[in-house]
C-alpha cells in the first residue's frame, strides 16, 4: 500500500496519454504530483501530503495483516482511493 499513490497516478497518467493518442511512453510533465508543484503547491508540500498518504496506508495495510481482519483491509482500499481521488481533484482545480 505504501506505493499505491506512485502507481496509481503512474497508471492514470499513462492511460490518459494514451487515450489521447498520445506516445505514452514519451517524457512529459503530466503526473498529478508534477501538476501541483508546477501550480506553486512546492516539492516539500507535495511529497509531504504524498508520505502522510503512504503512511496511512501502510499503517492500514499493517493493521489488516496483523489482525487477519478484512474490515482493515477494505478501510485501506476505500482510504487509497479517497487519497488519490484528493490528489487528482487538487491538480485539477489547480489548473
Amino acid at each position: 500500500m505504501s506505493l499505491w499513490l506512485f502507481l496509481a497516478d503512474a497508471t492514470w497518467t499513462l492511460i490518459r496519454r494514451a487515450a489521447r493518442g498520445e506516445r505514452w511512453f514519451d517524457a512529459h510533465r503530466e503526473h498529478l504530483y508534477q501538476r501541483l508543484v508546477g501550480q506553486g503547491l512546492g516539492h516539500a508540500r507535495v511529497a509531504g501530503g504524498i508520505a502522510m498518504g503512504s503512511g496511512l496506508l501502510t499503517a492500514l495495510a499493517v493493521a489488516a495483516v496483523v489482525t487477519g481482519s478484512a474490515a482493515w483491509s477494505w478501510a485501506a482500499l476505500a482510504s487509497a482511493v479517497v487519497l488519490f481521488g484528493l490528489e487528482a481533484r487538487a491538480a485539477v482545480d489547480r489548473t
